[in-house]
């Protein structure tokens, strides 16, 4: 469906890019969980992203939690320990949020805009943003989306953010983001990011000397593709 708007172009494009994703049977075998270096990819962003959220219950008495651009609500369903009442899934794909609902009924999921959250201010007191600014080619798109998640989040809310570091050659559709494009998007907000991931085309290869393998690699840092950590608003 078309759209109007200053973003319209771009809000159109992702959802193309999308859609042909979900619909490339390669595509959809490089990402399963049957490959066993996905799963450790995973299993590393999720233990790294619970010991950050269960610190920020114990500081701040918890809060809901929002995912702009929650896919199939895996990443979200995977904090179930730290989630709570309020806290919501946020994504332009039908179909993916269609696949979330039907897999974790428990969740509510939302089909928005982030450049035009459906939410009143300070509503939430963390805020998922796992590969989504790598997704955004339009940079003006990108400072509206931030924009709106800092609206959304209350004060001393934090931004858990889990994106690219490194290009990916195989992918013209997304761009890495630095520390200062980071720092750029949330000015006068605290950055604390530590590197992550083993490069996914490495990791998927491990076999089944995975389990073994990706932990020392993952102490590699130059073979870590990604940002995670925790982005602050002021309070």
């Amino acid at each position: 469906m078309a759209r109007s708007g200053p973003f319209s172009d771009e809000i159109d494009r992702l959802q193309r890019v999308y859609d042909s994703y979900d619909g490339d049977p390669t595509a959809l075998r490089r990402w399963s969980e049957e490959n066993p270096g996905n799963r450790a990819i995973h299993a590393e962003r999720g233990r790294r992203v619970g010991a950050l959220l269960g610190n920020r219950w114990i500081e701040h008495g918890g809060g809901p939690v929002l995912e702009v651009g929650c896919g199939t609500g895996q990443a979200l369903a995977a904090l179930t320990p730290h989630v709570r009442a309020g806290t919501v899934g946020l994504d332009l794909s039908e179909e993916r949020l269609r696949r979330a609902a039907t897999t974790f009924p428990t969740v509510p999921f939302v089909r928005a805009e982030a450049s035009a959250l459906p939410f009143d201010d300070a509503t939430f007191g963390v805020a998922l943003a796992f590969t989504v600014f790598s997704s955004i080619l339009d940079s003006g798109l990108a400072v509206r989306m931030a924009t709106e998640i800092g609206r959304v989040l209350r004060p001393g809310g934090v931004v858990v953010w889990y994106d690219l570091r490194r290009r990916n050659p195989g992918n013209r559709q997304v761009h890495p983001l630095g520390r200062r494009s980071v720092a750029a998007l949330f000015p006068g907000w605290r950055l604390d990011l530590t590197s992550a991931t083993v490069a996914p085309p490495v990791a998927r290869r491990l076999g089944r000397f995975t389990e073994s393998a990706y932990p020392r690699l993952a102490a590699l840092k130059g073979l870590n593709t990604h940002f995670l950590g925790l982005v602050t608003k002021p309070a």
